[in-house]
């Protein structure tokens, strides 16, 4: 049996947020290593995607408030009780549950994240996904992550794939990488995985903007290690 801490972490208490955007077999994981050098800093893996869920759920809590919470509805109508539904708190909630049942960080840790390679589910929903985000979880920030298309199309389950599917799909999703970056540069970063690889620095601006130490001996250790997967 699994021994949970006794403490949450209240949604107030959380200093910053940071989302690793990317698609597999692009560097993700050393990424992941290289957030988990931030003091402070509570980072995790990959989910499956829960927060898409989250998002979908307060989505339909929203659309169910606005057209049919307008008015009160007396108790014999189908949609009794929609006015009283508030989709910020609602939303709240969830990034509070995710955060602590999800993330589950430690007393001390106040900042958290994770890393997600599966957003090609989402199609022309990306940015309204990543909005909804910077509204609900405090001093969010997205490290949008690529690789070069022929290496990821070469590398592992990908290469067992349609492989003009793939391509699309790749570029699809670096496209909309780059529409959100230029909507909200004050909250996203581009990075390349040839450009970290060849060059660690590259990726101190990104720390910059969040306002956290960059360490660059930890870093470098990491990139000289070997993934074990």
């Amino acid at each position: 049996m699994i021994k949970r801490k006794t403490g949450e972490i209240q949604l107030n208490q959380i200093e910053g947020c940071v989302f690793i955007v990317t698609y597999g077999r692009s560097g993700s994981t050393l990424l992941q290593r290289i957030m988990q050098t931030i003091p402070g800093m509570c980072f995790r893996g990959e989910n499956s995607g829960t927060l898409e869920m989250l998002y979908r759920s307060a989505v339909r809590a929203s659309e169910t408030r606005n057209e049919f919470g307008q008015w009160k509805l007396p108790p014999d109508r189908p949609w009794h009780g929609a006015d009283l539904i508030i989709p910020q708190h609602y939303s709240a909630a969830l990034a509070q549950v995710f955060i602590n049942q999800i993330i589950n960080p430690g007393p001390k840790q106040r900042w958290i994240g994770f890393k997600e390679i599966r957003y090609d589910t989402l199609d022309d929903e990306l940015s309204s996904f990543l909005d909804w985000i910077v509204e609900t979880f405090p001093n969010s920030y997205f490290l949008f992550n690529t690789r070069n298309h022929e290496d990821v199309a070469n590398s592992a389950w990908w290469a067992q794939r349609d492989r003009d599917k793939v391509m699309t799909l790749l570029e699809k999703l670096d496209k909309r990488f780059e529409l959100y970056n230029r909507k909200r540069p004050d909250r996203s970063f581009i990075n390349t995985y040839e450009q970290l690889t060849e060059n660690p620095q590259s990726i101190e601006p990104f720390f910059r903007k969040m306002g956290v130490h960059y360490n660059g001996k930890k870093i470098l250790k990491i990139m000289q290690d070997q993934l074990i997967h």
